[in-house]
């Protein structure tokens, strides 16, 4: 007879003491401000904790919460503290796993864990011996530590085998909500969180253009993966994967990005590769059939004075004397490094400093990074923590590159997604070439997903490990 598991073990009761906390907290920055809240945003405060809670009650329905809050990236100012739904979400989706993992109840893989710590001491090391030690540790708890520690609690709690059909549906739901906004944008509702913050370009939920691109674009690559290798293990696929891909090739017009579109094209040009050098025939039609499907129906539903507009930013590219702004930004990077050479300066500082100093060329002046992810990571977290970025991409890589090799009881929605993964991160390095969009927790927060699944237990065979 099998024994009965207690009502309430420890872990429960450190979860149920974390809602209790954060509930808490909740109720005192809603009752603080008073009557002046409004009860719409005092049911939306409870709302929030009630969804906190269950993200900490167990961590299957704590990823989904913090998936879905990428795709809807709400926040909001409460007693003068900017308060981001993913951000609650993700810090109890981490506790939660924090708790097993202390329980023995999962264990973090060895093989995130070493370069993403390389990563945090580079970064501290960084800040302490930059210009500015105070402002660059707050940016590394800030916008950097919550979406690492997320990948490490992603690799320590996801099984591909259970997980990985949820984590695409989801996927595609945070898809539709942010191409929705940006859509339903475009189409003239400008009113409340969807005013655009550029005339001309859609951001949707999102703080700028090239954030809605950064989470958009990378998607598109990952169900497209997907949809081309494992359609049939996903049910209704032309409707959970097929619509949601055609929205973020819309969004992706919208947003005007040429990096999001640069690299969303080598993304696609990856997988087709990948998919060659397989021999997987079936897919590399379905490819085709989806590109075909965007460019037929997505794109064309993109406004004209869009496309046009698009079309003259790509022009920009190759016109002497219009993108100098962005070669004198990198030049400052440049320079900074060289003076900066074993440290960097420290999480963010390079932006904080130059804003501080002029205001360059037509770079936005409230800008907060290098616009290069190389430049930016090695000013951020130094060359030890770029050597830990690059250790951890191309471990993931090469993870990923080895489960596209489908064995005689192989799964296709496993070779789906690291046909589709490898392709995301072609779209996030090579957007982040030019725009740099990983201050921001909805891309960073993408890219740490795609880096930890490869990571997961069983994700790769042994067997394709050896190969």
């Amino acid at each position: 007879m099998h024994a009965l598991r207690a009502p309430l073990d420890g872990r429960d009761l450190l979860a149920a003491a974390g809602g209790v906390v954060l509930a808490a907290l909740g109720g005192l920055a809603i009752a603080a401000p008073g009557a002046a809240l409004g009860p719409g945003r005092v049911l939306a405060g409870f709302a929030a904790a009630v969804a906190v809670v269950a993200a900490l009650a167990s961590p299957r329905v704590g990823l989904a919460l913090a998936v879905l809050s990428l795709g809807l990236p709400l926040h909001d100012g409460i007693a003068g503290v900017e308060v981001r739904l993913g951000h609650l979400l993700l810090g109890a989706y981490v506790l939660r796993v924090a708790i097993d993992v202390g329980f023995g109840e999962a264990k973090v893989p060895r093989s995130m864990a070493l370069p993403v710590g390389l990563v945090l001491f580079g970064a501290v090391l960084a800040s302490i011996a930059g210009p500015r030690p105070g402002s660059s540790l707050f940016s590394l708890f800030d916008v950097f530590f919550l979406p690492l520690a997320a990948g490490l609690a992603i690799a320590a709690a996801v099984d591909p085998r259970r997980d990985l059909r949820l984590l695409v549906q989801l996927l595609a739901g945070a898809l539709v909500l942010a191409s929705g906004a940006a859509i339903v944008q475009a189409a003239g509702f400008v009113a409340g969180p969807l005013e655009p913050v550029q005339e001309g370009r859609a951001n949707g939920l999102y703080e700028h253009t090239n954030v809605l691109s950064g989470f958009v674009a990378p998607l598109v690559a990952l169900l497209t993966g997907i949809a081309a290798c494992a359609w049939r293990e996903i049910r209704l696929a032309p409707l959970v994967l097929l619509g949601p891909i055609l929205l973020g090739v819309a969004a992706v017009f919208l947003t005007l990005s040429r990096g999001a579109l640069l690299g969303l094209g080598v993304g696609i040009v990856v997988m087709i590769a990948f998919l060659f050098a397989r021999r997987q025939v079936t897919a590399l039609l379905a490819v085709a059939l989806v590109v075909l499907a965007a460019l037929f129906v997505a794109v064309p539903q993109v406004p004209q004075s869009e496309r046009s507009a698009l079309t003259e930013r790509f022009q920009r590219l190759f016109q002497p004397g219009t993108e100098l702004g962005r070669k004198l930004v990198y030049a400052q990077a440049v320079e900074a490094i060289r003076e900066n050479p074993l440290t960097g300066l420290g999480p963010l500082t390079f932006g904080r400093l130059t804003r501080e100093r002029t205001t360059i060329g037509d770079i936005e002046p409230g800008r907060e990074h290098a616009h290069n992810l190389l430049f930016e990571s090695y000013l951020s977290f130094g060359p030890l923590g770029l050597l830990g970025l690059l250790w951890l991409i191309v471990s993931s890589a090469l993870r990923y590159a080895r489960a596209t090799r489908p064995g005689p009881d192989g799964d296709q929605l496993v070779v789906g997604w690291a046909v589709g993964a490898l392709a995301a991160l072609a779209v996030l390095v090579v957007q982040g070439i030019g725009d740099f969009v990983f201050s921001n927790l909805e891309p960073l927060g993408l890219l740490l997903l795609v880096l930890a699944v490869a990571h997961t237990r069983g994700f790769v065979p042994p067997v394709a490990l050896r190969r």
